[in-house]
């Protein structure tokens, strides 16, 4: 057993989940524990532990936990078992795991009225500030015993200045790093993980020469050349860059964010993807990394319950995007992404009881420890009881990068209260790939800020 895994045995794995939170001020609470994953761990709540209500009620939940997602199945037992527990609560699951399909679907439920009683919001300011949102300062200081068992300062994700209160529930978290296939760098030569961005465009050269795609992207799915250029700017400019566009301090004209978004289109123009990345989506960009056809792909913590069973599992390592050279400033700026929920805020009556009842048991002690051991993702609780031992090496190995992020950043768009800067500013990097300059997709980017602030 590695030093590594050792260590983790003997702390819980909150402990490196408080480690990059804390660096942004924020405290937790970690306890110790060899507890093994077949221990049953008793409900966190009083209010979990019987029926909310004698009055039949149904609840819709609507996440992307579906189809091959590692979650999918975590959610369809945190479902079932819920409602053995509470029989006069149905809970439907009309969970979409494709991004454009889910939005597009919630997009037409709230212009309806009939948005789902919890559902996946990337942001909330707009939906808050219209009252769809359930504020959930009350339902937190209400139940200590299950509130206080989360990290410090997770609920912090969900709040902004213009819009009182705490919108976001915290499910888990995700750190996103390279994920690379072993052989395949061996075969090109390729002896050691690259340190600095630099050492990154000789892999992607070495990977070229050996007729080996080096980065897998399906620019389909638009988030993910969005998750490209995150590290590409807080690399270069810093996390702060990103609030100070939302924050309308900065511009996306600026020359530090054209340069960024520059440097995604010398990765396309070097070869580092797939020549008809424009067509492909996400499921097939990760078919072709599990089946050794790409050398490496830049992904959340949710990809590795996925790698199981796969031609490349056991051949796969992590490295964190390095470090650009003359900005090491900004070497401790990584990317962190919460798994949240939003309730609905329309709500009344027994359907109030009953979404907040099934958000709370999600969101306990008991079912996070399961959702760390068969999701492989870490939990925003602080009191999760982990044995490392029984955690799959390539988990163990994604969380440890806590230790080395300083500044926590999500998406760019994400701190942005404008709700059109999702598709914005992901649309407008695509472009860039297909042929708009830096400088057009920028430009892009803000005129949609000026048209709706102006």
């Amino acid at each position: 057993m590695s030093k590594l895994l050792k260590k983790i045995t003997h702390t819980t794995l909150a402990t490196l989940m408080v480690t990059a939170l804390a660096l942004t001020g924020c405290q937790g609470k970690a306890q110790t524990s060899n507890q093994a994953a077949e221990n049953k761990p008793q409900a966190s709540s009083k209010e979990e532990k019987k029926d909310t209500t004698d009055e039949k009620v149904e609840i819709r939940i609507m996440t992307r936990w579906s189809g091959t997602d590692g979650a999918a199945p975590f959610q369809k037992e945190v479902i079932e078992e819920f409602m053995k527990r509470n029989p006069n609560i149905i809970v439907v699951d009309e969970s979409i795991n494709e991004e454009a399909a889910y939005m597009n679907k919630l997009k037409a439920d709230v212009a309806t009225g009939s948005a789902p009683h919890i559902f996946q919001a990337n942001t909330f300011q707009e939906y808050a500030k219209n009252g769809l949102l359930l504020d959930l300062t009350e339902v937190i200081q209400a139940d200590k015993e299950w509130s206080d068992g989360f990290i410090g300062g997770v609920f912090e994700d969900g709040t902004d200045p213009s819009v009182p209160g705490k919108y976001f529930l915290p499910v888990g978290v995700n750190y996103e790093v390279f994920y690379y296939n072993t052989e395949l760098f061996e075969k090109a030569g390729i002896q050691q993980e690259p340190k600095t961005y630099g050492e990154l465009l000789e892999v992607i050269k070495k990977l070229r020469d050996a007729n080996i795609v080096p980065i897998g992207a399906g620019a389909k799915d638009t988030w993910r050349i969005g998750h490209i250029h995150n590290p590409l700017l807080y690399k270069t400019a810093g996390v702060q860059k990103a609030k100070d566009l939302a924050a309308r301090t900065a511009k996306w004209t600026d020359a530090d964010v054209v340069k960024s978004i520059q440097m995604l289109k010398d990765l396309k123009d070097m070869g580092a993807f797939e020549a008809n990345l424009e067509g492909l989506d996400y499921n097939s960009e990760k078919a072709n990394f599990f089946a050794g056809k790409t050398a490496m792909v830049f992904n959340g913590s949710w990809l590795i319950s996925e790698i199981a069973g796969t031609p490349v599992d056991g051949k796969i390592k992590t490295f964190l995007f390095p470090v650009v050279e003359g900005y090491e400033q900004f070497e401790g700026d990584n990317i962190i992404f919460q798994d949240n929920l939003v309730l609905n805020g329309k709500v009344e009556g027994a359907e109030k009881e009953a979404m907040i009842a099934f958000a709370k048991f999600l969101t306990s002690k008991e079912m996070q420890e399961k959702f760390v051991y068969n999701v492989k993702r870490a939990s925003s609780r602080a009191d999760v009881e982990i044995d490392g031992a029984q955690l799959d090496p390539l988990f163990v190995e994604v969380i440890s990068y806590a230790t080395q992020i300083k500044v926590p950043g999500k998406d760019a768009f994400a701190y942005d209260s404008l709700a059109s800067m999702q598709d914005r500013t992901r649309n407008s990097l695509v472009g860039v790939l297909l042929g708009n300059s830096p400088e057009e997709g920028a430009k892009e980017i803000q005129d949609e800020i000026d048209r709706n602030t102006n």
